[in-house]
């Protein structure tokens, strides 16, 4: 199969006498036969493509084409072949298009999650003793409605205000079982909460986890869990239960890694699942 050598072109054209290819007279055109043999040695197959490729020249008509400014000439076959090499190169083209943008995006989305935790940690609740009074009257109704025991100490805070926080809030709540965290207005120390079993069914987490939990999507999950355990007003189902087990499970077998929703972070693959699948039960296992 002859191919000829391309040459610069020039701008002396004229007209074909049977078709409407424009032709530069110091153009070639890429000749190319094609057929197909049956699978043999190597010798064998060398000498049936001589007599096959001679006999497409006898038989075969020829045909000259176009094909993405190369002007090829050969047999249907031929130019078939032809044509999907150049279409090949074109979704090579569009392929490397796509990289690109996706690098793109995958670098947009990676800013936007540094971004939301930024935003997370600038958020951090301002801890007074009013607002961890609230806070703990959050915890402490919780197991009165909820787990049904409540200590004579969360009988007390709930009859000492009517302010009630309906939303969990893992790093606020985790401060109330650190001592000397809060003084009162007479320079006393608030002793600090001693039920941390009650915020691991929260947060499914202890308290002292606060000081590694720092990435925003982790913690929105546990705030998000807490506000939907400690509702009266929402029922789960034992696969949100799961789901969120999932959750923590992959969190710890990642030794609390973040950034974990960054799709170029691969290694994280099970517990960004798991963060989708948690979310995902948010929709369809809980009832309000």
């Amino acid at each position: 199969m002859p191919r000829g050598k391309r040459a610069r072109r020039r701008n002396q054209t004229v007209s074909a006498a049977h078709n409407d290819i424009t032709i530069h007279r110091d153009e070639r055109s890429t000749a190319l036969l094609a057929t197909t043999l049956n699978i043999a040695s190597e010798p064998e197959m060398k000498v049936s493509a001589k007599r096959a490729l001679s006999e497409c020249l006898e038989s075969d008509e020829l045909y000259s084409e176009v094909v993405h400014d190369d002007m090829w000439t050969g047999n249907s076959a031929g130019l078939r072949i032809a044509r999907d090499n150049s279409q090949l190169r074109v979704f090579q083209t569009q392929l490397e298009s796509l990289q690109a943008e996706l690098k793109v995006n995958r670098k947009e989305i990676s800013d936007l999650h540094n971004a939301l935790n930024e935003v997370g940690q600038r958020d951090y609740a301002r801890y007074i003793v009013g607002f961890s009074q609230i806070r703990s009257r959050f915890i402490s109704t919780f197991r009165r409605d909820i787990l049904k025991n409540p200590s004579k100490e969360d009988k007390e805070l709930i009859g000492k205000g009517n302010i009630v926080a309906h939303e969990g809030n893992f790093r606020a709540d985790a401060e109330l079982y650190e001592c000397g965290r809060f003084v009162a207005g007479n320079a006393t120390q608030v002793l600090p909460r001693n039920d941390k079993d009650v915020f691991k069914l929260l947060y499914g987490v202890t308290p002292s986890f606060a000081q590694i939990i720092n990435y925003t999507p982790t913690i929105l999950v546990l705030d998000k869990h807490a506000t939907i355990v400690s509702s009266l007003n929402m029922q789960t189902t034992d696969i949100f239960k799961q789901r969120f087990e999932e959750f923590i499970r992959c969190l710890m077998a990642s030794d609390f890694a973040s950034n974990y929703l960054d799709s170029d972070s691969p290694d994280h693959r099970e517990l960004r699942l798991a963060y989708r699948r948690f979310w995902d039960a948010i929709r369809t296992e809980v009832i309000h």
